[in-house]
């Protein structure tokens, strides 16, 4: 543990490789910590603060899993701890991976699959502007493809507002 609260001038180091955020720099950012999931979706949202964490520092993959597996408390903790024994002997995990095998666990598929079709259900209906552009924004992270240019969340958008709002934003 030792290694990863260390703190050496990274910015000109021997190997000239780029810059790599500390434990410490990690721990700055206020990472949630995760013990159990009162709901499916309390998996979800630490991983996503977590992967937002990560967006402020510059960590490798590997790095990434162990700051990350140190946020894990209690049976997750002995979830992680199981997983990694039954991974063959050496082997380093990336994020990706390890992020699958969370998601695997944690997280129903037939949730996020709910959660999805609720995005593409989405209707302005009795909602002022403000209170659909709050669940349209909250939905949209379950359909990633439908919104990750600006093009497609404006139709995305639009296609859910009220009728007669949509015709008179169209003239």
């Amino acid at each position: 543990m030792t290694h990863l609260a260390g703190r050496g001038d990274n910015h000109n180091n021997r190997n000239n490789q780029p810059r790599q955020s500390t434990y410490l720099e990690f721990l700055g950012t206020h990472p949630p910590t995760f013990e159990h999931a009162r709901e499916p979706l309390d998996a979800d949202h630490w991983l996503r603060q977590t992967e937002s964490k990560f967006g402020l520092l510059e960590c490798t993959e590997h790095q990434k899993v162990l700051f990350a597996a140190q946020q894990l408390h209690g049976s997750t903790s002995a979830w992680w701890a199981n997983y990694e024994a039954s991974l063959p002997a050496g082997r380093h995990v990336e994020w990706n991976d390890s992020k699958a095998a969370f998601c695997a666990h944690f997280i129903p598929v037939g949730l996020m699959q709910r959660k999805f079709q609720e995005f593409m259900d989405l209707k302005q209906g009795r909602r002022n502007v403000l209170q659909y552009s709050e669940a349209f924004n909250h939905l949209a992270q379950y359909a990633v493809e439908y919104v990750n240019t600006e093009e497609k969340k404006r139709y995305a958008f639009f296609r859910g507002m009220n009728a007669t709002l949509k015709e008179r934003l169209t003239w």
